[in-house]
């Protein structure tokens, strides 16, 4: 069985507290097939290009958070 995943870059960041990123996610974006999961994986990057990994933990409308 053969599964394509790609990843998808959102940048709209909302609000930052602690280890935990809110992000807008774009509208359309379940329509065009890469909608985000609850406890999908993520690759946070800053602006320095240092990578941490972290996991959707909230899910609503058009917003995603994400534990670092």
């Amino acid at each position: 069985m053969s599964q394509s995943q790609s990843l998808v870059r959102y940048s709209k960041i909302l609000e930052i507290i602690g280890d935990i990123i809110r992000v807008q996610v774009p509208q359309g974006a379940d329509e065009q097939g890469i909608g985000v999961c609850f406890n999908d994986l993520a690759i946070v990057e800053d602006g320095h290009g240092n990578q941490s990994l972290g996991q959707v933990i909230n899910l609503k409308r058009d917003t995603v958070a994400v534990q670092v």
